[in-house]
């Protein structure tokens, strides 16, 4: 049974900060950026450092997103600029208008972690971390 293609939609707005708003995402989800009512109509760029197709991620290096019009109409409703998430990690978008920021937030696409000789996937509600400080412990006995 093939599986579909999740989409996840994520509407933009000016002046909106989502820095510290978390978007977490499955590899093999597409993300896309559309134009809420403060943005229709304007002239709107959207970069992210989640790198092009073939490429290595860097931090610092920024790439617009083409905008798609699925249904070729000039106004803006359908307008998207989309992701297709491939790669884990933690990635920045920030959108502008007129060559001045209006917004930004981050994405956090989540590992698929694969275990076993039959490659079992591995939710991460699975994995569990434990953390100490060794000075927290008291004295050992010699």
């Amino acid at each position: 049974m093939e599986r579909t293609k999740q989409v996840r939609v994520l509407i933009l707005n000016e002046m909106e900060n989502l820095e510290k708003r978390l978007f977490r995402l499955e590899q093999g989800f597409e993300l896309q950026f559309r134009l809420g009512p403060t943005l229709q109509g304007k002239d709107i760029t959207v970069y992210t450092n989640y790198p092009a197709p073939g490429e290595s991620f860097s931090r610092l290096k920024f790439r617009a997103l083409e905008w798609h019009n699925p249904t070729g109409r000039e106004d803006d409703s359908d307008k998207n600029c989309h992701l297709d998430l491939q790669i884990a990690g933690s990635f920045q978008y920030y959108f502008n208008h007129v060559k001045e920021k209006s917004g930004e937030g981050y994405i956090v696409v989540d590992p698929i972690l694969r275990v076993g000789a039959d490659n079992h996937v591995l939710h991460l509600d699975c994995v569990t971390l434990q953390t100490f400080l060794s000075k927290c412990l008291g004295p050992f006995d010699e």
